[in-house]
């Protein structure tokens, strides 16, 4: 088991024991006077994102997006790409004299900087004129606004219904469904244009249905979102040498002055849009939408010298909602490079992500944050009452801190069950998490085989008896709990009588802290089995207190406020991102994120048993686990970095160290800071006695280049006080955190 560091050095302290301590208040922030204790430490960087200052992320969930436009492009106007080979594309939004910050690349655009000589933080603006941007200028656009597609050797049998919205369970990265695992792109900008948003992007080769022919097969595109107000969806395809890597004066007036907009003003001039080297497109399909009910194709070609005619083909227009994806009127989508354009659109999406406030320091910010981490996680047990404290960050598009509770060896499951089990275990969060953790079927693309995955597996002996989530936006709270049993949930005839809770909504007034008020439960009417039995009152303690859930329940007979959650996202230090410069070293320092209080009752406490936690930071629809776990990622010569990818298949037997923590009993006395006084993750290390008695005779930090922690080391509020020094001594040597090192 790896080392943690906390103030009662490598003693344990008991669970049991009614101590008496500081009451905890649930609002996100560890205060000195809490009688927290240090469980654990991070030790890797977050590959989900760093909170930077200045930026705001990704506005809403643009991952769960499962409408928009579907198209299937046929490989013969890309000119019949063999097997492994690659093909490029890209995509900008916009009406050519004024694109947006909507584009689809393999990089996002940055999120704080300068732009045409403005500073702007919390999302990138607008682009712009169309012919002024230069996507190859990397000090302004860093990396690739273009995606490599390499085309398989097997292709996907058949077509998905072409009607512009995603197949499979909403959120789930197209789980169940034609599109399933082939989500290659997410948005991470707000929005600059007024109900026209690019959110997501599905990449797919189908057989079209005539398996071995590959004469008739098709590049199949989901991109959720919405299309309005005639702004422009440009789609750029580089299938071949040559092409246009600069848009050129000559190219030939089409899209209603679109290519116009964003080619260059004269034969001389040097502007026109401009890609990345590597990136030459020969080809443009443009799609915009009006504001009721069509939307309209044209095909546009890029030759390396342009042709004074022929280049542009209007393809025709489809109907939103329209089933099939033919095209009417026009060539009624005939390419001229080869084969027929096919079309859905549905223009209903209301998620995704919103119009940006650009301009103005945005973070740090309790409610605002771009990245998710996990720093340390404290405990304070006190009788039945828990309290947590997750130092770190939750980004605002409900990425979620999953926490799994062991509290009793005889009952919970140390391989979580999916939703094909007999019976299945709860449902749980919209997306029905608990079941998608568990073990699925991955649809691969034919003639490969689908994939049953084994469902998310603990380290051995531990066995979940509990889970609870949360997740935000900016302006959003929400937290979700269930019962985890050895046997699946509690049902009867199928039907299921184990109730899941959640709570949130609005942060303000009303949800900070979020705070399970029992104010209704379901009740089982035995009309619909695959509806969930739901409550805003504790899970396990509204099971126990109906078990025969057949009736209307008064509100009346629950049990409010035995789950208590609240987010401040204002940490903007902690670990860092990856990559060049990554540090893990001010982790155990941070004193805002995720606070939780919940009753040992509630998670079924066997009032013996050592409660042992683990978790992690997984994406919203439960698909995909970041490096972020609590009890870290053991790795020498550098950090691991990499995420842990689909949930369904993390087995932490075979991730390095330990993945969960035993939490400790409130501290009665004074909370001590880390002997690792200068922050170089070395502890029991003379160089912090050093350290600490020149930051004490106020000189500098030793060695100057660290960041060494402040003198109030007992934290009693009181500086260049020698009980300070006496604590510090006597905690190195293995002692007690006290007030004056007695």
């Amino acid at each position: 088991m790896k080392n943690v560091k906390r103030c009662s050095a490598l003693a344990l302290v008991a669970l049991a024991g009614g101590v008496a301590s500081a009451q905890v208040v649930v609002n996100g922030v560890r205060s000195a006077n809490e009688g927290y204790q240090l469980v654990w430490t991070q030790n890797q960087p977050t590959s989900f994102g760093d909170n930077v200052p200045g930026s705001i992320g990704t506005a809403g969930n643009p991952e769960a997006v499962v409408y928009g436009l579907e198209l299937a492009v046929p490989l013969a106007a890309l000119g019949n790409p063999a097997a492994g080979t690659q093909i490029r594309l890209a995509a900008v939004m916009g009406n050519g004299s004024n694109l947006s910050n909507q584009v689809i690349g393999a990089d996002p655009l940055p999120l704080s900087g300068t732009y045409n000589s403005v500073p702007f933080t919390g999302g990138h603006p607008n682009l712009g004129q169309g012919r002024a941007v230069n996507f190859a200028n990397n000090a302004q656009f860093p990396g690739n606004q273009f995606l490599t597609i390499t085309i398989p050797a097997g292709r996907a049998a058949g077509l998905p219904v072409l009607d512009g919205q995603l197949d499979g369970l909403n959120g789930n990265n197209g789980a169940g469904g034609w599109w399933a695992g082939s989500r290659t792109w997410v948005q991470t900008n707000f929005s600059s244009l007024a109900n026209s948003e690019l959110n997501n992007l599905y990449v797919r080769v189908s057989d079209n249905g005539t398996a071995g022919d590959t004469s008739d097969d098709q590049l199949m595109l989901f991109v959720g979102g919405n299309y309005q107000g005639y702004n422009r969806l440009a789609i750029f395809f580089d299938y071949q040498a040559g092409g246009q890597n600069r848009m050129l004066n000559g190219n030939q007036n089409w899209g209603f002055g679109f290519i116009p907009g964003i080619s260059a003003a004269t034969a001389s001039s040097t502007d026109g849009l401009t890609w990345d080297a590597g990136f030459e497109p020969d080809a443009i399909m443009i799609a915009n939408g009006n504001t009721t009910d069509q939307s309209y194709y044209d095909w546009f070609l890029l030759p390396d010298a342009p042709a004074g005619s022929g280049q542009g083909t209007y393809l025709g227009n489809v109907n939103y909602g329209i089933v099939g994806g033919d095209i009417l009127e026009g060539a009624a989508g005939v390419l001229p490079t080869g084969g027929t354009l096919k079309a859905g659109i549905d223009n209903s999406n209301t998620e995704g992500v919103g119009n940006a406030p650009v301009g103005g320091s945005l973070i740090p910010s309790r409610d605002l944050c771009g990245g998710s981490e996990i720093n340390n996680l404290y405990s304070c047990v006190d009788g039945d009452v828990i309290s947590i404290f997750v130092g770190g960050n939750l980004e605002n598009n409900f990425n979620g801190l999953v926490l799994f509770f062991d509290v009793d060896p005889t009952d919970g499951q140390n391989v979580l069950r999916g939703s094909g089990a007999t019976p299945p275990n709860p449902f749980f969060d919209a997306n029905n998490g608990l079941n998608r953790m568990g073990s699925i079927v991955i649809d691969n693309p034919d003639p490969e085989p689908d994939v049953t995955t084994p469902g998310l597996t603990f380290e051995s002996g531990f066995t979940a008896d509990y889970v609870l989530r949360v997740g935000n936006s900016a302006s959003e709270l929400y937290a979700n709990a269930v019962a985890i049993r050895a046997n699946g949930r509690q049902e009867v005839s199928g039907f299921q009588t184990e109730y899941t809770s959640y709570s949130g909504g609005d942060k303000y007034p009303s949800n900070s802290p979020t705070a399970f008020p029992a104010t209704f439960a379901d009740f089982q009417d035995f009309l619909n089995a695959a509806d969930p039995l739901e409550t805003n009152a504790g899970s396990r303690t509204t099971t126990t207190q109906n078990p025969a859930p057949f009736a209307p329940i008064d509100p009346a007979t629950l049990t409010p406020g035995v789950i208590r959650v609240d987010v401040d996202n204002n940490n903007i230090a902690g670990v860092t991102g990856t990559g060049a410069g990554a540090s893990v070293a001010g982790a155990a320092d941070v004193a805002t994120g995720i606070e939780i209080q919940i009753r040992a009752s509630e998670l079924g406490w066997n009032g013996t048993t050592p409660i042992r936690v683990a978790g992690f930071i997984v994406s919203s629809d439960y698909t995909f686990v970041s490096n972020q776990i609590i009890g870290g990622i053991d790795s020498t010569g550098g950090f691991a970095e990499a995420s842990l990818g689909e949930v369904s298949q993390v087995d932490f037997n075979t991730v390095p160290g330990t993945q969960f923590v035993t939490l400790l009993s409130c501290q009665t006395g004074p909370t001590c800071d880390s002997i690792d006084f200068n922050n170089d993750t070395s502890f029991f290390d003379p160089t912090d006695i050093d350290a600490f008695l020149s930051v004490f005779s106020e000189g500098p930090c030793l060695p100057e280049s660290a960041t060494c922690n402040d003198i109030d080391f007992n934290n009693d509020g009181s500086l260049f006080d020698p009980c300070d020094i006496d604590s510090f001594l006597l905690q190195f040597s293995e002692g007690p955190c006290t007030l004056c090192g007695v």
